[in-house]
């Protein structure tokens, strides 16, 4: 998302001297992390909305995804080599996918923000019964609800 963009907007070495590699290296592990968030949580969201008895093929679309983003990434590539000369990719051609990234961080968002909890999630945070007194609490503090309080001489009383 942001931090790939920004990859692709990050100065050379020539421009602002070490501190570019060590910038991008700082963007590329902020780029892993959102990447390991991103994709755990869409795991997660998919199996927890998948019918129990399709939970293990909503987990393999995660995984196939992968694929396919790999696939992606090598069609681009080629893409950029086919239309650049060697001097065009090595100066700025490189950036252009790099850049052009905000465009799918924005369609991501516009997809989020449609998206609703999962039912599993909704049944966790508002289950019927009894247990709704404690929806939405802490769950030391959803625990110690239905506790007695304890005897200050040791005996139960």
């Amino acid at each position: 998302g942001v931090f790939t963009t920004l990859i692709g907007l990050l100065p050379g070495y020539n421009t602002i001297g070490i501190t570019a590699p060590i910038l991008l290296v700082v963007l590329r592990f902020l780029q892993g992390m959102m990447f390991g968030g991103e994709w755990s949580a869409a795991g997660i969201f998919l199996v927890e909305s998948a019918p129990a008895n399709r939970r293990a093929t909503a987990a393999s679309v995660v995984t196939f995804t992968a694929v396919i983003a790999f696939l992606l990434g090598t069609a681009t590539a080629a893409a950029i080599h086919a239309t650049f000369t060697e001097p065009q990719v090595h100066s700025w051609g490189w950036r252009v996918p790099f850049v052009l990234s905000i465009v799918m961080t924005f369609i991501a968002v516009f997809i989020r923000r449609k998206l609703n909890d999962t039912p599993v999630y909704h049944e966790q945070r508002y289950p019927p019964g009894p247990q709704a007194q404690t929806a939405g609490l802490v769950p030391f503090a959803a625990a110690g609800r239905n506790q007695r309080p304890a005897s200050t001489h040791g005996v139960d009383g």
